[in-house]
């Protein structure tokens, strides 16, 4: 293991050493840096109390030196470069789910169409209990991830817990290559206006982008288009660009890149033939658009290609580069921080720790689009139109937040096959039993502070009349309080049916019924609407396709 040690060590010396061009002082610190941290690795390794890990040991120190730098720079294990597989190919060995640690246990809350796991029968619910003979229940999504990669055509057998039902259930289900789609769904919607829903920027999304833009064009006689980039975390640079390369006429600047290294001082234009520069688009984005979403929403905004709606997007404006590193481990790097076409960087954080002060910014600046409309450098792309979503009641967000409504609805689809035909009278009944059996009492904020009040007075010397006439405002509220569950029916109804539905159909069916309701969508068609859009863009003509 010692010499082990310092082959690693020298061999990133040395690598840095001839990469580098390093004035005399940084040479000296580095070098003195490498011989300290060897030595205290070698020391740990030989005397701690308890014979550790050389791996996990290295791991720590690693995690170390990245944790004083930006949350992006990241180290992968072996066991983790199935991450970066999905961001550049959008591709992974596994059975097609999604897990998440829902009550201390590993529970299934995605289940991909087409793929193994829903063929073999997993719902949204089922606790993966072992994988193999290996208990998993109350392991890491990372220990679970050993078992569902491997070999495509070879097998994973499953132990799976599935609420109302006494006995576990067994899966024998085949690995296979889960190709993640970056376009979840394409479809026409009121008055031949176009919907794109894009996931993440991998390195094929632009021709998953092309082939939805032609199909729709094929079948109606397409008006203007919506492209949904909500909760769309980022991915690839390149991706962001080829997807504006769609819309965006040649020879126009995308975005530029500027960071400590002269190779990192690059500008993007369009390079080839767009699709269609004319059609009118709506970019809809959130709080959870980032990185390449932000690049692609703040181009069409910069160069008045389209309108941006909805909320504030993230803002990471930093740009990363992947390093592979030995025994196939990798290295996320931020390398540089991006500008959009009207020279403004959307960057929202700064990192203050150690010598970071060069990412902070300053967002005093007003920069122009290319119609000459005022967009400021700030956190994140402010929106041509601000959408404030409606925020759940208490009662609803308590349910959500303790999965009450996730629970209850485990139970009842375990009782069907395909999706029953429940009438909304018995849906609010069952739901009401549930609720009474695990004795789930609501209370209102009023409720809360008020009780709290009621025990300050008991604890202190207060007088005998305002103690009564504190609980008799208490019995009053809980008197004339409504029945919360009728009082909540409606929203009630339409949660559970969703929740239902979604443990019997795909998720695209379940995501195309929300789309009636989506305050953003029929906001963006009125938008689209020739006077508001010229009026957006500062435009005088306005063609329609």
């Amino acid at each position: 293991m010692k010499r082990l040690t310092y082959i690693i060590l020298l061999f990133i010396a040395h690598s840095i050493i001839l990469d580098a061009k390093l004035s005399d002082d940084y040479y000296l610190k580095l070098n003195k840096s490498f011989e300290i941290f060897g030595e205290v690795y070698r020391k740990l390794s030989e005397n701690y109390v308890m014979e550790l890990d050389p791996e996990l040991l290295m791991q720590y120190g690693i995690q170390g030196m990245l944790e004083g730098l930006d949350p992006y720079t990241s180290f992968y294990t072996e066991s983790e470069t199935d991450d970066i597989d999905i961001i550049t190919d959008g591709s992974y060995v596994g059975i097609g789910i999604t897990i998440s640690f829902i009550d201390s246990m590993l529970t299934v809350t995605g289940v991909r169409e087409g793929y193994s796991g829903q063929k073999a029968g997993l719902r949204i619910g089922d606790r993966i209990y072992m994988a193999d003979t290996a208990t998993v229940l109350n392991q890491t999504s990372d220990v679970f991830r050993k078992y569902t990669k491997g070999k495509p055509g070879t097998y994973l057998d499953l132990k799976v817990l599935r609420d109302g039902l006494k006995d576990t259930l067994q899966f024998r289900i085949e690995r296979q290559e889960i190709k993640v789609k970056n376009v979840s769904i394409s479809t026409i919607i009121s008055d031949s206006i176009g919907y794109i829903k894009v996931d993440r920027f991998s390195r094929f999304t632009d021709q998953e982008i092309r082939t939805a833009l032609y199909e729709l064009k094929q079948n109606k006689n397409l008006k203007a288009l919506i492209l949904d980039l909500r909760d769309n975390p980022g991915g690839l640079l390149e991706a962001a660009i080829s997807t504006c390369e769609i819309f965006i006429p040649q020879n126009n600047v995308i975005v530029s890149t500027r960071g400590r290294n002269e190779s990192e001082l690059k500008t993007y234009k369009t390079i080839i033939q767009p699709v269609d520069t004319v059609i009118p688009v709506a970019v809809i984005i959130n709080e959870g658009s980032a990185s390449a979403s932000e690049i692609v929403a703040g181009a069409i905004q910069d160069l008045d290609r389209g309108i941006v709606i909805g909320q504030r997007s993230f803002g990471k404006g930093l740009v990363q580069s992947v390093f592979n590193m030995p025994y196939n481990t990798a290295l996320k790097i931020t390398t540089s921080k991006y500008y959009i076409p009207s020279g403004r960087c959307i960057q929202k954080m700064s990192f203050e720790r150690g010598n970071n002060k060069g990412l902070n910014l300053h967002y005093d600046s007003v920069y122009f689009t290319k119609n000459g409309r005022p967009v400021l450098e700030s956190n994140g792309i402010i929106p041509d139109s601000i959408i404030n979503a409606q925020e759940p009641n208490l009662f609803i967000s308590d349910l959500i937040r303790k999965n009450i409504i996730f629970k209850f609805t485990n139970i009842l689809s375990s009782n069907y096959k395909n999706m029953p035909d429940i009438s909304h009278d018995k849906l609010l009944k069952s739901f009401r039993d549930y609720l009474s059996s695990i004795n789930y009492n609501f209370q209102s904020e009023f409720e809360t502070k008020l009780d709290s009040l009621s025990l300050i007075a008991s604890k202190e010397n207060i007088n005998k009349k305002l103690k009564k006439d504190l609980l008799a405002i208490t019995n009053k509220i809980k008197k004339d309080r409504k029945d919360i569950i009728t009082e909540n029916s409606a929203e009630l109804i339409k949660i559970l049916s969703k929740e239902l539905l979604s443990r019997f159909v795909p998720e695209e069916k379940i995501f195309r019924e929300k789309l009636n309701d989506d305050i953003f969508l029929k906001i963006s068609i009125n938008l689209l609407e020739k006077k508001n859009y010229n009026k957006i863009l500062n435009i005088k003509n306005y063609t329609q396709n």
